[in-house]
C-alpha cells in the first residue's frame, strides 16, 4: 500500500523485488556514495547482500514510491550470524539469553534524508517489530560520534573493536523491556509499544 500526498511508509521488504532493490540502495550508499570497501559487494549488479540477509527482516522507509532508508533485524534463533557472535561478544549469552536477542546491522538513509527524523522513525518501527516477535535484548554497532544518538534513544555502550570494513566502530546494547531507564532518558523508545499509533505523517506496516 502507497501513502499519499508527503506521507512515509515504513514496512517489511518480503517479495524477491523488493529485496533486490534494497541491496541495489545499500551498493548506491555505501559504494557509490561513500566508497567504502564491501566484501560483499556485487559490482556487476551494483548490489550489496550477505548471508543474514538469508534468515533476516529488513524494513524499509520509502517516500513516493522510493527507497529513502532501511535497516535489518536478525533474531539469533533463527541461525548463525557469524562473525558477529565474536564482535559482539554473544558468546557469553545462555540459550536461554539468545532466543530473545537480536542484532541489528544495514542502516542506512538518503543522503537528502540524514537531517531529518527518519533515523528515530526506522528505530521506532524495528523497535515495535521487535518487540512483535519476544526481543528483550538488541546489539547494534556504529561509528563515532553516531554512538551519541543511539545513546540518546537508550543504547548503552559495550564494546570498542575494529570492523575489517568501517574501522574502529562501538558496540551497543538495548534493553527494550526497560522502560523505566528509557523514559528517564526521554527515549522515543518509552512510548514506542506495539500499540502505539505511528509518528505523525508516517504510516508503519510492520507485517508478521
Amino acid at each position: 500500500m502507497r501513502l499519499n500526498g508527503d506521507a512515509m511508509e515504513i514496512r517489511l521488504a518480503k517479495t524477491a523485488i523488493e529485496l533486490s532493490e534494497v541491496y541495489r540502495f545499500r551498493y548506491s550508499i555505501y559504494v557509490l556514495e561513500m566508497n567504502r570497501p564491501q566484501r560483499y559487494a556485487d559490482h556487476s549488479q551494483r548490489s550489496i547482500r550477505d548471508s543474514l540477509d538469508d534468515f533476516g527482516h529488513t524494513l524499509v522507509a520509502y517516500e513516493h514510491g522510493a527507497i529513502v532508508g532501511t535497516l535489518r533485524i536478525k533474531f539469533l534463533r533463527d541461525g548463525s550470524v557469524g562473525e558477529y557472535d565474536d564482535f559482539y561478544g554473544l558468546g557469553s549469552l545462555s540459550e536461554q539469553q539468545r532466543v530473545s536477542t537480536s542484532i541489528t546491522t544495514r542502516l542506512m538513509i538518503a543522503k537528502e534524508f540524514r537531517s531529518g527524523t527518519l533515523a528515530v522513525k526506522l528505530s521506532k518501527a524495528v523497535f515495535q517489530f521487535a518487540q512483535q516477535h519476544a526481543i528483550q535484548t538488541d546489539f547494534i554497532d556504529c561509528n563515532p560520534p553516531l554512538d551519541k544518538f543511539f545513546f540518546r534513544m537508550g543504547h548503552k555502550r559495550v564494546r570498542e573493536i575494529s570492523h575489517p570494513e568501517y574501522g574502529d566502530v562501538v558496540v551497543m546494547k538495548l534493553d527494550l523491556a526497560d522502560q523505566a531507564y528509557l523514559r528517564s532518558i526521554k527515549s522515543p523508545f518509552a512510548k514506542s509499544r506495539a500499540t502505539a499509533s505511528t509518528p505523525k505523517g508516517t504510516k508503519t506496516y510492520v507485517l508478521n
